[in-house]
């Protein structure tokens, strides 16, 4: 299976950052609200917090928006200086996070689905959630 990304010709997938579709809950961390990125998929066992001002740098994640594109729309939408830095380390995090749609993502994903399809026997995926995930309990 090959996943596709919609990759502008003159620019990489670093360059055009895109977020997958991940599920969003508010939660407090350290006595602060924060937004918590769960990735559907689970591919990645990073806890992923992020604080409500830096929300719009995620929709502008896109893979339309080059960095440099994020920043100056950040500071016309929100009136809030940020640097290139910033917006980088946010977007390296999600890559290392396995939550942009790139070739991470897509190694991750298709290594997941092969080991899925070569295991003699697959684990419930309800086990330890559901049900005890040993028999004899």
């Amino acid at each position: 299976m090959r996943y596709r990304s919609n990759k502008h010709p003159d620019h990489s997938s670093a360059s055009l950052p895109k977020l997958r579709q991940v599920g969003v809950q508010s939660v407090v961390h350290e006595g602060r609200y924060r937004r918590y990125l769960k990735d559907p998929l689970e591919l990645s066992d990073r806890l992923v917090l992020i604080s409500d001002e830096m929300l719009p740098i995620l929709s502008l994640c896109d893979g339309r928006h080059a960095i440099a594109e994020i920043k100056a729309a950040y500071m016309r939408d929100t009136g809030l200086d940020v640097s290139v830095g910033r917006i980088q380390e946010i977007i390296e995090y999600l890559d290392k996070s396995l939550l942009l749609e790139n070739e991470a993502f897509t190694s991750a994903l298709e290594n997941l689905l092969g080991a899925y399809h070569q295991a003699d026997c697959r684990t419930p995926s309800h086990a330890k959630f559901v049900y005890p995930d040993t028999p004899d309990e």
